[in-house]
């Protein structure tokens, strides 16, 4: 039985996709009662994965130029445990399927929630598929490749069934998870179907989502951040074991600046052990000093050292330490010679 019937664009003709089969027929053909295609053909199965019996759920057009698409046909077929087909008609041959070949597996389950979005020309596929009772995703695809996952697509209906439950205690009343401030009640929904089922716990809140990233180089032990009062952007300080170094990043994310000691007014040439800030200063503690800059409004350069205090000696060397914001307090671990002294100091802003 027919499942989907697709249109095309190079002549007056359609697919029709059943469970097993692809057709092309003429529309002259079925407007004069010629019940017979052009073409009939197999579907293409996965050669990782070779089971019949997929049912074939939405298709979609991908774009193409327009001097292509005068003279080709592509097209995407789903199937409904995540495979996909791509098929190809070209004008040489309208009534015949110049190409049909599995483009890959998508890792969901597709219902007809099923497009191709427009990345521009000369770019790649990007398909997105909305999930059948499980997560779906956004997947670029690529000759000759398995289709890649950008983004995952949360879509979690129909759902089976669902349960509410309180797993902090378990049939014996022992606690099996930690107590939290929050007594609402977790709960889990069967979904997917086939290979993607599954048992998924359904949650809300807050989702981090990756805006912007860049290559560095390895080896980094902290990072600390603080606003850009020149601009609406963001510094970022990082340790290495041996430096320390200082990134700007603009408001848009679409700039990362790495900045050296002389436009940014930091000490670099050693390592960070910690940092913070309180109103319009900056606090850093190296291995032997501890650093207070005050921000100004200058792209330029953006801090003005305004305080120092190192170690007494050559031989003393800050092993640990911490700044606390809310008292603006400094706490460092001082050693020397195998002892270990620990200093705390208050930084007031105007008075030294």
């Amino acid at each position: 039985m027919p499942l989907l019937l697709i249109p095309l664009t190079i002549s007056p003709a359609f697919l029709l996709v059943s469970e097993r089969t692809i057709a092309v027929y003429k529309l002259e053909d079925v407007l004069e009662g010629e019940s017979k295609p052009r073409f009939r053909g197999e579907i293409p199965k996965d050669p990782k994965d070779p089971v019949s019996g997929r049912l074939p759920t939405a298709w979609a057009r991908p774009v193409r130029t327009e001097r292509y698409a005068s003279k080709h046909d592509d097209i995407f077929i789903s199937q409904e445990d995540g495979l996909v087909l791509f098929a190809e008609i070209n004008s040489d041959d309208p009534f015949h399927l110049h190409a049909s070949m599995c483009a890959g597996p998508l890792g969901c389950n597709i219902d007809t929630a099923f497009a191709s979005l427009d990345l521009g020309m000369n770019r790649d596929d990007l398909l997105i598929a909305g999930g059948d009772m499980s997560v779906g995703g956004l997947y670029l695809v690529r000759p000759r490749q398995d289709p890649e996952f950008v983004e995952s697509v949360s879509n979690w209906t129909p759902i089976a069934d669902f349960v509410a439950a309180d797993v902090r205690t378990g049939s014996s009343k022992k606690e099996i998870a930690p107590k939290s401030n929050s007594r609402r009640d977790r709960i889990f929904a069967c979904t997917g179907r086939g290979a993607h089922g599954c048992v998924t716990e359904l949650q809300f809140g807050m989702e981090a989502r990756i805006g912007t990233y860049s290559e560095y180089l390895p080896g980094i032990n902290q990072i600390w951040s603080f606003p850009d009062l020149a601009g609406s952007g963001m510094f970022f300080l990082f340790s290495f074991p041996l430096r320390s170094s200082l990134l700007r990043m603009s408001a848009d994310w679409s700039d990362i600046q790495e900045m050296d000691e002389d436009t940014s007014g930091m000490h670099l040439e050693c390592r960070t052990l910690a940092a913070g800030t309180f109103g319009d200063h900056i606090v850093q503690i190296t291995e032997r000093s501890v650093f207070v800059y005050q921000q100004r409004l200058s792209p330029e350069s953006p801090t003005v050292l305004c305080f120092t205090r190192h170690v007494d000696s050559p031989e003393e060397r800050i092993v640990a330490a911490a700044f606390e914001e809310s008292t603006h307090s400094v706490i460092t671990a001082v050693e020397r010679d195998g002892e270990y002294q620990l200093h705390a100091m208050r930084i007031v802003t105007g008075g030294g």
